[in-house]
């Protein structure tokens, strides 16, 4: 299982774990201060320059989308913006004061949006926002505990969610499964990080404290897909078309983006 780095940069904070492929094969990383673009020949530029982003999505015409988050001169505030193809950057949400309540910016084939609503001392839930804007609580009689912002959305349009060290399934019809339990050490707020669903069912998910990239089968089996060497920790991972993995990886201080070139879902 050959691996090989391909970036590194500086990171700061509790980490990110944005990385996306866009369909040119380009990869696109967050290190808490930029987002960098590597291309096909390992050349690494900024694709979006001083954004405290966490995670990154695309939509279905080539959109990058991620968050700004900050906390300056005694306040937090906050906003989303948007990256076109030919590079151009415009907020989605202007700047906001306060502290980001709705986590998560996942997409669907069909545009809608997927977020996890947060307020202190609630219940937490999952939401879906059609491209026309209307609000659908995906799983009203369930009370999710705190999620943090790790969601993601499947090819079947199922959404998967990480809570401590479990992971939940919510279906097309709002049943909510638990797929797999004690998949990390402790129950911590980022115990599990980057969530991936391919489309035969597994799921990859990053371990943070265990250092270990995890996939879980539709049948709930768990086995590991390879380690981080420490003191790296594993924090994001997404797939190629080719069957190969990047992943995202951080220390204390630094970020990189890493290629697995085996082929380990067949």
């Amino acid at each position: 299982m050959p691996l090989f780095v391909l970036a590194a940069a500086t990171a700061q904070a509790h980490p990110g774990w944005g990385i996306v492929l866009d369909r040119q094969g380009n990869v696109y990383y967050t290190d808490l201060e930029n987002v960098w673009r590597l291309d096909a020949a390992g050349h690494k530029t900024i694709a979006v320059a001083h954004v405290h982003t966490h995670e990154l999505a695309f939509d279905q015409a080539g959109n990058l989308y991620g968050e700004d988050s900050r906390y300056e001169n005694g306040k937090w505030r906050h906003r989303l913006w948007k990256r076109s193809p030919a590079g151009r950057i415009s907020d989605v949400r202007p700047w906001t004061d306060g502290f980001r309540e709705d986590y998560g910016i996942p997409r669907d084939a069909n545009g809608a949006t997927y977020f996890l609503h947060h307020v202190e001392g609630q219940n937490n839930q999952v939401y879906q926002r059609t491209p026309g804007g209307q609000l659908r609580r995906l799983a009203p009689d369930y009370a999710f505990p705190y999620i943090v912002n790790q969601l993601a959305v499947a090819p079947d349009n199922s959404v998967y969610v990480a809570s401590g060290g479990q992971l939940l399934r919510i279906a097309s019809q709002g049943r909510v499964r638990v797929v797999a339990r004690n998949l990390a050490p402790s129950n911590g707020r980022h115990a599990l990080m980057g969530i991936w669903p391919d489309a035969r069912g597994n799921v990859y998910v990053a371990d943070l404290e265990g250092h270990r990239y995890l996939r879980v089968a539709a049948d709930g089996k768990v086995s590991t897909l390879f380690r981080s060497p420490e003191p790296w920790q594993p924090t994001g991972i997404t797939q190629a078309p080719d069957g190969s993995f990047w992943v995202l990886e951080y220390t204390g201080t630094q970020a990189r983006a890493r290629h697995l070139t085996a082929t380990l879902t067949k």
